[in-house]
C-alpha cells in the first residue's frame, strides 16, 4: 500500500469513528454533577462510562489541534482517550469547573508522551532542546523567514541549530519528518466525497471556564488542610515542624536541639515523627472527597 493509499486509508478509518461519537449528546452541568457523584460515591462504572463517552469529542478536537507530526491519528485519539479516562478518575468534587476543563491537560499531556515516545523510536531525543524542536519547528521557521526575508530553508534550518545547540542533521531529519506526514486541519473534509468538515462534527457545547480557578480552589483547601494538620500536634512537634518548613529562616536541627535541650539526632526524630503525621492527615482528607 502506497502513501497516498494509506493516508486514505487513515482518513476512513477516522470518519467511521467521528460517526460513530457524533451522536453521543453533551452533558448539561448538572448531568455531569450527578454522574460524578455516582462515580466517587457509589464507584459507579455506567457513571464513569457515559462521562468519558460524553468527551470523546473533545479529544478529537485536540488532536486535530496538534497538527502534523506524521503521526497516526487513531493511535493519537487512543492515547487521548486513555488521558480522559485518568482525568474522570482523578477529578475531584470539589472543583467548581467542567470536567471537560480539567480533562484539557490529561488528554494533551497524554499525546505528548505518545508522540515523544513514537519519535523516540526514530532516533529523536529527548532532551529540552529537542522537544522544543519537536513541537515548535514550524513556529521557529516561521519567525527567522519574517525576520530574514532571504535566505535558503537550509540556512533557515542551520539557524534553528545553532539557536538549540543541536546537530544540523537532526534539524533537517526533523524537518523531512514534518513534511512526510499526514497533516490534520479542522477545516479538512471527512472524506473526499463530503463537504462536511471535521469540526462541524465536533461542534462543542464546552463552557469556557478558568482552570486557574480550579487549581486555586484545590491549593486553597490544601493550605486549610495543612493549617489543621499542624494544628493537631503538640506543641513541641507543632514548634518544631513551623521552625524548620514555615518560617522565613528557617532553623537549622543544631539550633532547635539548643532550644530544647535535646540532641540533633532527637530533633530529627521528632521532625520525621511529625510529618508522618501530616502525611496521615492528608490520606485521610482525601479519601474522605474521593
Amino acid at each position: 500500500m502506497g502513501a497516498i493509499d494509506s493516508l486514505s486509508a487513515e482518513k476512513q478509518e477516522v470518519k467511521r469513528y467521528l460517526d460513530t461519537i457524533k451522536g453521543i449528546p453533551f452533558l448539561t452541568y448538572e448531568e455531569e454533577r450527578a454522574l460524578l457523584y455516582r462515580l466517587h460515591d457509589g464507584k459507579d462504572v455506567n457513571a464513569a462510562h457515559k462521562l468519558v463517552s460524553s468527551h470523546l469529542k473533545l479529544v478529537v478536537k485536540i488532536v486535530y489541534q496538534f497538527g502534523n507530526y506524521g503521526v497516526n491519528m487513531m493511535d493519537m485519539i487512543s492515547e487521548g482517550n486513555i488521558g480522559l479516562m485518568k482525568a474522570v478518575k482523578n477529578f475531584k468534587l470539589f472543583f467548581t469547573c467542567r470536567l471537560a476543563t480539567y480533562a484539557r491537560h490529561w488528554i494533551k499531556s497524554s499525546i505528548n508522551e505518545y508522540i515523544m515516545r513514537t519519535y523516540s523510536l526514530m532516533r529523536i531525543g529527548t532532551s529540552r532542546a529537542h522537544r522544543r524542536l519537536f513541537f515548535n519547528l514550524r513556529k521557529l521557521k516561521n519567525r527567522i523567514n519574517a525576520l530574514e526575508s532571504s535566505g535558503s530553508e537550509l540556512e533557515v534550518l542551520d539557524k534553528i541549530a545553532d539557536q538549540l545547540s543541536l546537530p544540523a542533521e537532526e534539524v533537517y531529519f526533523m524537518d523531512q519528518i514534518m513534511k512526510n506526514g499526514s497533516y490534520y486541519s479542522l477545516n479538512a473534509k471527512v472524506n473526499d466525497e463530503s463537504e462536511v468538515e471535521v469540526q462541524d462534527m465536533l461542534q462543542s457545547e464546552e463552557p469556557i471556564h478558568d482552570l486557574q480557578l480550579m487549581e486555586d480552589q484545590e491549593k486553597s483547601m490544601k493550605m486549610s488542610w495543612l493549617k489543621d494538620a499542624i494544628g493537631s500536634l503538640d506543641s513541641r512537634h507543632r514548634e518544631i515542624i513551623e521552625s524548620r518548613y514555615l518560617l522565613e529562616k528557617k532553623m537549622k536541627l543544631s539550633e532547635l536541639a539548643e532550644k530544647f535541650a535535646i540532641s540533633r539526632e532527637r530533633v530529627r526524630q521528632i521532625e520525621a515523627s511529625a510529618l508522618k503525621k501530616i502525611r496521615v492527615f492528608f490520606m485521610r482528607k482525601y479519601e474522605t472527597i474521593k
